[in-house]
């Protein structure tokens, strides 16, 4: 029985033990998670602070906030940006992040982390959401500064080690400059597109070239002020060679445009001596030594001016002066020396740009003993050398001929104050020389306004070639008129002025009295192509406006113009008349011949006498469109193609539409329009058939028929009368109208008796 105890108590003993084991082990786990829970805590905390320290000195405005959007870290660069310190900002929510920047409580680009909102993107110029992150451009007035500023925004979300979405990152940027810089960028190439579109296309290449030089220019000269770190980027885009050489002359950096230059590239020459590298430059170059004795002359500056190095090595540059300047004088590179540029200052003077940039000198000359006497523009530029301690122990200049370049500028100059067409002054220089006349120190002054007649009738009939002519000859005939005084120019299309200062009324009145008389000389030598032109002037003895006097002038003007309207329309009709002939096969006389048979048949017809006039001038301009048919079909001896015969079909639409721009062809212009119709419809260009046809335009059609078949042509021999009538009598129903053939037939066979019983009385 105590045994039995005994064994009871020990296994009593024995489970208490084990229960207790088991409490220290439950300890045990509990006390080992939680010191694994604060190492993680711990090491979160270093990791996130750590994190905080790289946002802490992060040169963009930077802010962080968590799920509760309450700011959680603000950084310096966004403390300075709005003087808000982080003390002040810390732990506040609500949206207070915001209003440093848009001076309210409100959305912004970071809270578009936790959710889209589409009236927060709308206050954006630009969002754009690339993963999970947003990029937002924005335009505002920054409340810390009174100043309106171009923001960019980056947004993003911050998660944690379970992938949980922790909070949200902006970082913001000033990118005023730089949006400021591409505004001025704009506004000047459309600066330059203005510029170009009123050049002709010869210059546009040279514009773009010259263009894209300057911006080139300006981007490396703004690169090299913002950042020393981009200077080896600049150099290595470089069009000149910049050449790094060390004490001793040799070259320790070349940059690549040295290929360009000289075909070696930078490694080939990398270690040579800087007067290796001298040789091939393509700018004349040479060296002189403190004593100016030349010490080194390159291959460029040997075929330029013959000079070898064996002539001039060794000698004073002052030979080399007399070679080019012809006289004794000092060249640039002699002005590096300071004694020099200070004592011989007179011989600056001789330079047609002098420019002294730290201690480099740039100059332009024109040498007129260069090129055997036609002379050269050249540019020069010249630059100490130093040793070591800062000593000039010589110095060196290249030489750059700039002729073309020159030429070039000239010619652009030129042409934007000059007519192209005339050689007479522009509308922009008659523009520039009204406002210098505003000051009134030129009275008396005069002003001349001509005026070209009938200009766009020459061009609407004759082409712009015949315009251009005829307003050639007006400008050599003004300019002949007025050679030692008065400045010309062509302000419009038909338009000239003569600006004539210090000259009285009576010397303006000669003036164009001699250029009327010269109009009249010229017309009279020119009868197949008459030149008029409408003048009116004014004259001011005090100080009304030039543009006022330029006002009654071109009034008066006018006035003339009108008063001339019945005579440019007789020169119109004139010219008109002579082209005719000019492009007309007809022998002499034959224009009499259609104007009196037309004239005859309309009248036996029973047409009213006051439309007679009108069927004589029909009968002289019905072919008027043949003055715009090419020569080499409307002469064309051999029989004309498909093609050709469609272009001569043309001439009665040309005819029609000449006629209708001039006052006292209108009457007939619809008849010249019809006057190839066929009675059958078969003719054109409208297919117009039987009494459709205008009666005036059928009786022509007998007459011109007539007329062609018996006179003689390059192809073939003129019919006999009786052939013609034959002729006439067989068409007679399909091209011509039967009882205006049958009437014509009438009056020739009465001219025919006529003259035969005239002859028999001769007998």
């Amino acid at each position: 029985m105590k045994k039995l105890k005994d064994i009871i108590k020990t296994k009593k003993q024995l489970l208490n033990k084990l229960v207790e084991n088991r409490k220290q082990v439950t300890e045990f786990k509990i006390l080992n998670n939680r010191i694994a829970r604060e190492s993680f805590a711990e090491k979160q905390h270093n990791n996130n602070k750590q994190l905080l320290d790289i946002i802490e000195f992060l040169p963009d405005a930077t802010f962080v906030i968590d799920r509760e959007k309450k700011v959680i870290h603000w950084n310096k660069a966004i403390e300075k940006m709005t003087g808000v310190k982080k003390e002040a900002i810390i732990g506040k929510d609500e949206y207070a992040y915001a209003v440093p920047f848009y001076g309210k409580q409100r959305p912004v680009l970071i809270d578009l982390v936790f959710s889209n909102d589409e009236e927060t993107e709308q206050k954006y110029e630009y969002v754009e959401r690339k993963g999970t992150t947003l990029y937002a451009e924005t335009f505002i007035p920054l409340p810390f500064s009174g100043e309106k500023a171009f923001l960019w925004i980056t947004a993003s979300p911050l998660f944690d080690s379970e992938g949980n979405l922790a909070g949200a990152i902006e970082s913001i940027r000033d990118i005023t400059k730089r949006k400021r810089a591409e505004e001025e960028v704009e506004k000047y190439r459309s600066c330059l597109e203005e510029v170009v579109k009123e050049r002709t296309m010869e210059l546009v290449k040279f514009n773009e070239l010259l263009q894209q030089e300057i911006i080139e220019r300006k981007r490396v000269e703004d690169a090299l002020k913002a950042s020393e770190a981009q200077l080896r980027l600049l150099i290595e885009n470089s069009l000149d060679a910049i050449v790094k050489i060390d004490k001793n002359g040799i070259s320790g950096y070349i940059s690549p445009s040295i290929k360009k230059i000289t075909g070696y590239t930078p490694e080939e020459r990398i270690g040579k001596s800087a007067f290796e590298l001298i040789e091939f430059l393509p700018d004349l170059t040479f060296v002189i030594d403190s004593e100016k004795k030349i010490i080194a002359w390159n291959r460029a500056i040997e075929e330029y001016t013959g000079i070898s190095k064996a002539e001039i090595l060794g000698k004073d540059d002052n030979a080399f002066a007399v070679l080019i300047y012809g006289e004794s004088r000092p060249l640039l590179v002699d002005f590096t020396f300071h004694d020099r540029l200070e004592k011989e200052s007179k011989y600056i003077s001789k330079f047609t740009y002098f420019e002294k940039k730290g201690h480099v000198l740039h100059a332009e000359s024109f040498v007129p003993t260069l090129f055997n006497g036609k002379g050269a523009h050249i540019w020069i530029t010249a630059a100490p050398l130093y040793d070591s301690k800062g000593n000039q122990v010589g110095a060196i200049e290249t030489i750059r001929d700039i002729t073309e370049r020159k030429q070039m500028e000239e010619k652009l100059k030129h042409l934007s104050s000059h007519d192209s067409l005339t050689g007479l002054y522009n509308r922009a220089y008659f523009n520039e020389e009204m406002l210098r006349l505003e000051e009134g120190r030129h009275l008396p002054l005069g002003i001349i306004v001509c005026d070209v007649d009938g200009l766009k009738f020459i061009n609407d009939t004759m082409g712009y070639e015949s315009g251009n002519t005829l307003l050639v000859s007006a400008a050599n005939l003004i300019k002949s008129c007025f050679r030692s005084s008065g400045m010309i120019a062509r302000i419009d299309g038909d338009e000239f002025v003569v600006l004539l200062p210090y000259t009285d009324k009576p010397t303006v009145e000669n003036a164009c009295y001699r250029l009327k008389e010269s109009i009249k000389e010229y017309t009279e030598a020119n009868s197949e192509f008459p030149l008029s032109l409408s003048i009116g002037f004014a004259v001011s003895d005090n100080h009304p406006s030039p543009h006022e006097l330029f006002i009654e002038a071109e009034l008066n003007m006018y006035r003339e113009k009108l008063s001339h309207s019945q005579s440019t329309r007789n020169i119109i009709v004139r010219t008109l008349t002579k082209m005719l002939e000019v492009r007309d096969f007809a022998t002499e006389g034959h224009a009499e011949r259609m104007q009196e048979l037309v004239v005859h048949l309309a009248t036996a017809c029973g047409l009213p006498e006051y439309k007679l006039n009108d069927m004589s001038l029909f009968a002289l301009f019905h072919d008027l469109g043949k003055i715009g048919v090419p020569d080499r079909i409307l002469f064309k001896q051999s029989s004309l193609t498909n093609e050709e015969y469609l272009e001569i079909k043309k001439h009665c639409e040309i005819g029609y539409n000449i006629a209708n721009s001039v006052p006292d062809l209108i009457p007939i212009a619809d008849w010249i329009l019809k006057h190839h119709e066929w009675f059958n419809g078969k003719g054109y260009p409208l297919g117009l058939y039987g009494e459709k046809i205008p009666f005036e335009c059928r009786i022509l059609a007998v007459v011109d028929a007539y007329d062609a078949m018996t006179s003689d042509r390059p192809y073939r021999k003129a019919m006999n009368q009786r052939e013609a009538i034959a002729e006439l009598k067989r068409y007679s129903g399909t091209q011509f109208d039967p009882q205006i053939v049958q009437k014509f037939v009438e009056i020739l066979g009465n001219r025919l008796n006529h003259t035969e019983m005239a002859f028999a009385a001769l007998w």
